[in-house]
């Protein structure tokens, strides 16, 4: 199932409602494994990344093969993410979302190009 991740995060009405409100949910797996899932609905993106990969699943390799296919359907992708959510503000940053605005509950970001992209010499 696309979304492995998000059952154990979301109760099973609540990722009904978001897959009939048009949300999708995307995998990367490494082998057989779900390394990370992502929630997409238009450019807007919320990843989660499996436990066990934590710390480990950050290679550019494995950034870029998730999100190439993802910017390539609109150019650019966005997010939101919590005013208290200082370690997912972190890794959006590291991923290099650049933050474009805020409102009193979120902070939101864009991605406009892929990251880690090797400079011309």
């Amino acid at each position: 199932m696309a979304g492995a991740l998000f059952p154990a995060l979301l109760k099973p009405e609540v990722l009904e409602r978001m897959r009939l409100n048009g949300w999708e949910f995307v995998d990367y797996l490494e082998g057989d494994e779900c390394v990370c899932s992502g929630m997409v609905k238009g450019p807007e993106i919320h990843i989660t990344i499996a436990p066990e990969w934590r710390g480990r699943a950050l290679s550019r390799r494995r950034v870029r093969a998730f999100l190439a296919p993802l910017m390539a359907r609109h150019g650019y992708l966005a997010t939101r993410i919590r005013r208290e959510g200082v370690e997912a503000q972190a890794f959006v940053t590291r991923l290099g979302f650049k933050r474009t605005w805020e409102d009193p509950m979120f902070f939101y970001y864009e991605l406009t190009q892929l990251p880690f992209e090797r400079k011309a010499k």
